[in-house]
């Protein structure tokens, strides 16, 4: 993975995004209260393989984490792969 390539969160678009080049890896989603549904991540196919939706999911779980934050996990890949993978934001779920 390129490692320079940074994470920001943009709270007015809702969502986590890292460019690269003209293109774009985001985590979308939606706030209600102190709850966070993390709606999609989408990675362009050209920097598929390289860990970057690990890097930007993990960057909303830490963010949700020092802002005391609920996840509602909407999107397969944050529910049924990121999470398998890293047991350590499962506190952070909503029940």
């Amino acid at each position: 993975m390129n490692p320079e390539i940074k994470i920001e969160h943009e709270p007015g678009r809702s969502r986590f995004v890292a460019r690269m080049g003209a293109e774009e890896a985001e985590l979308n989603y939606s706030k209600e209260g102190t709850t966070l549904s993390f709606l999609r991540v989408f990675v362009p196919e050209s920097f598929r393989g390289q860990g970057m939706a690990t890097k930007i999911t993990t960057a909303g779980f830490e963010y949700a984490q020092s802002n005391g934050f609920t996840v509602v996990p909407i999107c397969p890949y944050v529910r049924d792969t990121f999470l398998a993978r890293y047991s350590q934001y499962q506190s952070l779920i909503k029940k």
